[in-house]
């Protein structure tokens, strides 16, 4: 079951969001920004964890998870419609942290509306067009976008989520780890979702020339990269490095999965780089 959420409507979309936290006098906010076939509930461990020091906010992103499908299904457009979501909440300027195509959405961020930004954390975003490997669970969530759309309302029924689901893992019983890993998740989000207008926002990443709009002016970032990433290889985040000139914090040990498999660690780079004002040194991490 899904996490309970808080909502809000602005500009006439509904927004859906988990709220962890309190408000901090000398701490401004962090924003959470998840990836594609993905919603908040992925990520409410590390805004759990990060709720102590920090007031957070994780929302369903337009058109993903509770939250109403947005008019245009651009990643630029969607960049416009959270500026005006955090205004909504009393807040000129955030911390964010971005994963996949959440760090995606922190890139078009920062070339629009670089005012909001304190920090962003970008964690092993898709950005260029084939800059992604399309791994095993990957193809499968991004295969469901292109089925028919008169079967993908059909999908809206959970019964015959499940059974999709059942369905993969007999034809691909190599998926049945991943797929027991986290389903009743893919299973809320996939039921929850409007699947076309996660395809076309993830897709849209492509029509945005990102390697000649980013420059060394980008606000304040840290570039988080799993070392055994493969489905965002490091030669993307390296190239991105290249561009806005900012530092690659390396997650030792840890691939694409990392919020899943060891979230205290994302808390952990965040916390020592917004509280002690350094970078974590420990065997866990390194920096190029």
């Amino acid at each position: 079951m899904a996490l309970e959420r808080e909502y809000m409507t602005i500009n006439g979309y509904r927004w859906a969001y988990l709220h962890r936290g309190s408000v901090h006098k000398d701490k401004p906010p962090i924003f959470i920004l998840h990836g594609v076939l993905s919603y908040a509930d992925y990520f409410a461990k590390i805004a759990d964890q990060l709720s102590s020091d920090f007031e957070v906010f994780v929302p369903d992103l337009p058109g993903f998870g509770f939250s109403q499908t947005p008019s245009t299904n651009d990643l630029f457009h969607v960049a416009k419609e959270l500026v005006s979501f955090v205004k909504a909440l009393g807040f000129t300027k955030a911390y964010f942290y971005g994963n996949s195509m959440g760090g995606s959405l922190l890139l078009a961020l920062g070339i629009l509306n670089p005012e909001v930004i304190i920090k962003t954390y970008i964690h092993s975003p898709y950005w260029r067009k084939d800059g992604i490997n399309y791994r095993l669970l990957e193809r499968f969530e991004i295969g469901l976008t292109y089925l028919p759309q008169v079967i993908i309302k059909r999908l809206a029924n959970k019964t015959n989520l499940r059974i999709l689901l059942k369905l993969a893992e007999y034809l691909r019983p190599d998926m049945k780890p991943l797929l027991n890993y986290n389903k009743d998740m893919i299973l809320e989000c996939l039921h929850n979702s409007d699947l076309i207008a996660m395809k076309e926002i993830f897709y849209s990443v492509d029509k945005h020339d990102f390697e000649n709009t980013l420059k060394a002016s980008f606000p304040d970032t840290i570039l988080i990269w799993g070392e055994n990433d493969r489905t965002i290889p490091y030669r993307e985040t390296n190239a991105l490095k290249q561009l806005i000139k900012k530092p690659i914090c390396v997650v030792v040990g840890e691939d694409h999965e990392l919020v899943m498999d060891s979230p205290q660690k994302i808390v952990e780079v965040i916390k020592w780089d917004i509280i002690e004002k350094e970078r974590i040194a420990s065997g866990d991490f390194y920096w190029i």
